[in-house]
């Protein structure tokens, strides 16, 4: 093969990787970023607030992170079918993934509404402990949707659409800020939680993701 033409053809497999590639990251950048945006609006209300929830951001992105690895499976085996042409097998797989991303959706909520010795271990001061549970528990609440959203999502970029995911994670951290707002200070008849309304809106921006993308797999 001519070096030219080989040059032009890594040129186009790199444009195509990269065009695939790019939404992906931008999307979880966007789903880990929410933790920063939780601490940033939470330093606003109290120091106890900053260091609760930058505590708990602490244990529940982790724990995020393993729910996004263990998903991210479904990707290339979604990716395999589809590109062999066994479309028929890629249905059943979807659902068994969702199945698994249920379990341990349910799983890490439990874990981290359970995740107060954790604290203890790493000798928090016990007047943040009831503050960390609670933004940990109100966080925990959403785990379950955004596993199963990540397995969609994950079957959506097997099948070569990207953005979706992004254009959805884009959102997901747009409404985390206003959310945050109404839930920190009490708006529009909305109690006042403090850094604990962080946790409450992050769930509500993941059961939102989880809406959306199930909306956008259907269709």
């Amino acid at each position: 093969m001519p070096t030219e033409l080989r040059l032009r053809r890594v040129r186009l497999e790199l444009r195509t990787l990269f065009a695939l590639a790019l939404p992906m990251m931008i999307a979880q950048l966007a789903s880990t970023a929410m933790g920063f945006v939780d601490t940033v609006m939470a330093g606003r209300v109290s120091p106890q607030d900053l260091a609760a929830v930058a505590l708990g951001n602490s244990i529940w992105v982790p724990v995020y992170l393993l729910v996004c690895g263990i998903t991210l499976a479904t990707t290339p085996n979604v990716a395999q079918r589809f590109g062999a042409g066994r479309h028929g097998e890629i249905g059943p797989l979807v659902r068994q993934a969702l199945w698994m991303g249920g379990g341990i959706g349910v799983l890490s909520a439990s874990l981290m509404w359970n995740a107060e010795p954790v604290l203890h271990l790493l000798s928090v001061d016990q007047a943040l402990v009831d503050p960390t549970m609670a933004y940990l528990r109100a966080v925990a609440c959403g785990f379950p949707a955004v596993a199963l959203y990540q397995v969609l999502r994950c079957f959506s970029d097997g099948l070569g659409h990207p953005r979706p995911s992004m254009v959805i994670g884009i959102l997901g951290l747009l409404l985390n800020i206003p959310l945050n707002y109404v839930f920190i200070y009490g708006k529009f008849g909305v109690p006042a939680m403090g850094g604990v309304g962080c946790g409450v809106s992050t769930a509500l921006v993941m059961l939102f993701m989880l809406v959306a993308m199930s909306l956008w797999v259907k269709r």
